[in-house]
């Protein structure tokens, strides 16, 4: 892989990521405005659950699958790894629908929002068949960006045009699950067009599911610390809590867009790098401080910007959410940080174990802050109690990667 392609993948991403910068920044305070404190925090529920179920479903798949993919020497390789990883999604897709009908059971949304909840139904299988993985692993970054980039920016104009008042809830799970599925349908027709074949293997959908463990430990652990936090939040304080945390928390998904991007485009390039003998690190630490400087500036820039944003267009209602975007600002710098090493240098050196580890520390220092400080501060002790976690996670990983490029 050249760098020129990975440079242009990169590009077809950032655009991807542009796209779902107007949810954060355009569209979700609109939908808040629209829907109300109280109905907002439902749907912050219904897309938390629809995200904790989907991970059963896509496993650790994401990041294993990608480089699978680019791994293959054949076709026929290609076609036997494709047809274990859609073999292992199936097996697992009907824990992941009942973790979604039982979680939407306990928070109350089957009663105050059935018609949403039979959506969500749809939603969690169609993101968790999703084929992003296939087209990124092959570099084929404009297809990758294509169908989950179009669906993205129709379901957004979509959100705009049509909900109008605080009881059509329903109609922005709709278009969202409906923007799943076209994207799941077009990857699904692209895929079938490059001829594989492609047939149920339970044996090599049982190792794919071996290989994706430690991808799942790292993706278990932060989706319970995070997309889970509105339902901690919603059990130990208010709805109007979960309104401004749903809300800040999109400062987050602006600040990681750079490495999340970046992941898929830039991987197998310093995976090679790091192969070599003895393993060349540099373009990993080049990675990591670029990304990181970018979204230091990023957050630098909101952190000033956001209460004009939130004052002005949302009015005095959603103010407390101003504190707790800034200290999302904190939080991305070090979750970017954090992700980039582990993506670029503890990936590639071969330290997947480590995953476990730095997953336990995460979710065992999260929950126990939360618990404690939830009920007293509100969403703001659960952005905290998340800064902390980061905080732990990246102190670790930089040890280790410290150690891996110095042995180098």
């Amino acid at each position: 892989m050249s760098v020129k392609l990975a440079s242009r993948n990169l590009v077809f991403y950032l655009l991807n990521y542009g796209t779902r910068f107007l949810s954060p920044v355009i569209v979700t305070p609109i939908v808040a405005k629209t829907l109300g404190p109280s109905v907002f925090s439902d749907y912050v529920v219904w897309n938390a659950v629809v995200w904790i179920s989907v991970l059963l479903m896509e496993f650790g798949f994401y990041l294993y699958a990608l480089n699978a993919t680019a791994a293959a020497e054949n076709g026929d390789e290609l076609g036997s790894m494709v047809s274990g990883v859609l073999t292992a999604k199936l097996m697992l897709a009907p824990f992941a629908l009942t973790s979604f009908l039982a979680s939407a059971f306990a928070m109350g949304l089957t009663t105050r929002e059935p018609i949403a909840v039979s959506l969500g139904l749809c939603a969690v299988f169609t993101y968790g068949l999703n084929f992003g993985w296939y087209f990124q692993g092959l570099q084929r970054g404009g297809v990758a960006v294509l169908i989950e980039a179009v669906p993205q920016l129709t379901q957004l104009l979509l959100v705009l045009a049509l909900v109008q008042g605080p009881d059509q809830l329903w109609r922005v799970a709709a278009l969202q699950t409906l923007a799943a599925l076209a994207t799941t349908s077009c990857g699904w027709i692209l895929l079938r067009r490059d001829r594989l074949r492609l047939r149920l293997l339970r044996s090599r959908a049982i190792g794919a599911i071996r290989a994706a463990v430690p991808y799942f430990a790292e993706r278990g652990a932060f989706t319970l610390y995070s997309t889970a936090t509105p339902i901690i939040i919603l059990a130990l304080s208010t709805p109007d809590q979960v309104a401004f945390y749903g809300l800040a928390e999109k400062v987050n998904t602006v600040l990681i867009a750079l490495v999340m991007a970046a992941t898929p485009a830039i991987s197998p390039l310093t995976i090679r790098h790091a192969r070599r003998s003895p393993p060349d690190w540099r373009l990993s630490v080049k990675v990591v401080t670029g990304i990181t400087s970018i979204t230091i500036l990023a957050a630098v820039v909101i952190f000033a910007g956001i209460g004009f944003v939130v004052e002005h267009f949302l009015g005095a209602v959603f103010a407390e959410a101003i504190v707790l975007a800034r200290l999302f600002c904190v939080v991305s710098v070090i979750m970017a940080f954090q992700l980039s090493v582990s993506n670029f240098i503890i990936l590639p050196s071969g330290r997947s174990a480590l995953l476990f580890r730095v997953g336990g520390v995460a979710l065992l220092v999260t929950l126990t802050l939360q618990a404690l400080l939830v009920p007293k501060y509100g969403a703001a002790g659960s952005v905290i109690a998340r800064l902390c976690s980061e905080l732990a996670v990246g102190i670790i990983l930089s040890v280790v990667a410290f150690r891996v490029v110095r042995r180098a």
